[in-house]
Formats: C-alpha cells, sequence, structure tokens
C-alpha cells in the first residue's frame, strides 16, 4: 500500500469530470484503495503522512478487506482491538480518528456509497499536556549537562525558539538573518504557515560562531555526513 499512496502520478487511473459533462452523471475519483488512501494524503506534511499511513496500514491488516466491504462492526471490532492491546487513550483516539477521516473521505468523493464510520464513537481521552512542561530549572539542567557544543546549541536554539524538532532539523543557514540586537529565524512550520522567531544575544552571537565557512543552503546543524539531522538523532541527543 505504501508504495501505491507514494506514486500518484499515474493519473490515467483517475477519472474525473469531462469537460461539459452531464451533472447527472457518476464520477468516480479512484479505482482502488491505493489511489483513495493517496488522494486522502495529499497535501499533508510528511510528519502527518508517515503517521496516518501507519495507522491505516494497521487498519487494513486488521479488517482483512477492501474499503467497500467494511461495516460499522468491522470499525467497531478494531476500537475493541485497541483497548485489548492496552494502548494510550490518546493512541486509540488518533487511530481511529484517521480511519474515520479515511472513510469519510471516500465517500465524499464518490468512492464509497455509504460513510459507515459516521456512528463510529471515537474515545476522549484526558490532555496530558500540562504534565510534560518542563521548568525553566529543569530545562537549563538539561542544556548544561550537555558537552558537545553542538548539541548544546542545538538545545538552546530549541528552548529559546520554542519550535518543532522537526523544524529546527530543516534549518539552513539562509533561514536566519541578523537585526539590531540579535537576530531572527525564519520557520516554516505545521500547516505551511511561517513564523519569525527572535534570537536573543548572546544566543544569536554563539550561532553566528559556529557557522564558519557553511554556505547559506548548509543545514543549521549538519550530520556527521553533512546533511540534515534527522529528527530521531535530536531526540537521542535529548534522551
Amino acid at each position: 500500500m505504501s508504495d501505491s499512496c507514494k506514486d500518484l502520478s499515474k493519473i490515467n487511473d483517475i477519472i474525473l469530470h469531462s469537460e461539459g459533462a452531464s451533472q447527472a452523471e457518476v464520477v468516480r475519483q479512484a479505482n482502488s484503495d491505493e489511489q483513495v488512501v493517496g488522494l486522502w494524503l495529499h497535501g499533508r506534511s510528511p510528519h502527518t503522512q508517515k503517521a496516518y499511513s501507519s495507522d491505516i496500514v494497521r487498519f487494513f491488516k486488521y479488517v482483512d478487506k477492501q474499503l467497500e466491504y467494511i461495516t460499522l462492526g468491522n470499525l467497531q471490532g478494531f476500537a475493541d482491538s485497541l483497548i485489548e492491546e492496552k494502548l494510550k487513550p490518546a493512541s486509540q483516539h488518533r487511530m481511529l480518528a484517521a480511519v474515520k477521516s479515511l472513510i469519510t473521505f471516500a465517500h465524499k468523493i464518490g468512492y464509497l456509497k455509504y460513510d459507515v464510520s459516521k456512528p463510529l464513537r471515537v474515545p476522549k481521552f484526558r490532555d496530558e499536556l500540562s504534565e510534560r512542561i518542563m521548568t525553566e530549572a529543569e530545562v537549563q539542567r538539561i542544556i548544561g549537562m550537555e558537552n558537545h557544543p553542538r548539541n548544546k546549541l542545538l538545545l538552546r536554539i530549541l528552548y529559546a525558539g520554542g519550535i518543532r524538532v522537526s523544524e529546527l532539523c530543516r534549518l539552513c543557514w539562509k533561514d536566519i538573518q541578523e537585526r539590531d540586537k540579535g537576530g531572527q529565524m525564519t520557520i516554516y512550520g505545521k500547516g505551511g504557515k511561517t513564523n519569525t522567531i527572535i534570537i536573543p544575544e548572546p544566543l544569536w552571537s554563539d550561532l553566528i560562531l559556529s557557522r564558519k565557512n557553511a554556505c547559506d543552503e548548509s543545514p543549521l546543524f549538519r550530520s556527521r555526513k553533512g546533511g540534515h539531522l534527522h529528527p530521531s538523532q535530536v531526540w537521542r541527543i535529548l534522551r
């Protein structure tokens, strides 16, 4: 399924409205489940595509059916299986929401006659974000424990900018600019939003010193091979 989702170039398999077609004609937007998933994922961020694809593959493995044969009972059985596996409520919510979204999308584009996911209840979960927020003292302790110059600077940028790990990994030197005092970085974040974040002194000075002869297209924080850091590498540093 994953290979089919990535390859959306075969547009001959997608049947669209022809110019001047009658509104009474049934328009079938896709000919397979793989095409539906590909259309559903289109335009989402790489991180979201990866997470949703994993959830949908898991669902298809459980039901072992094509979309048109899936019933409400199948969806409820999948929901029960997540409880039996003792997954966290937040994970159950995400997976079931992804499945509902896919089936609703398939119905909207005319691939499915009915939206059997509509009656499915998605479990609520307690927001634990506040429990995961660290105090300033805890953050400073983490930074202080890091002895590697690059990693220490990376942690300082993460904390000062309040940016996502994925956003930090994508940063290049062309994304930062000098200001009268300190500097700023331009972040291309979730949902295509662009944000400008101030980099205070002396963090700005330390960041510029670390640049050396790197060109504008070079990653702000390079891997050992000279490319962008992978998010998993940053998480290892944090751990």
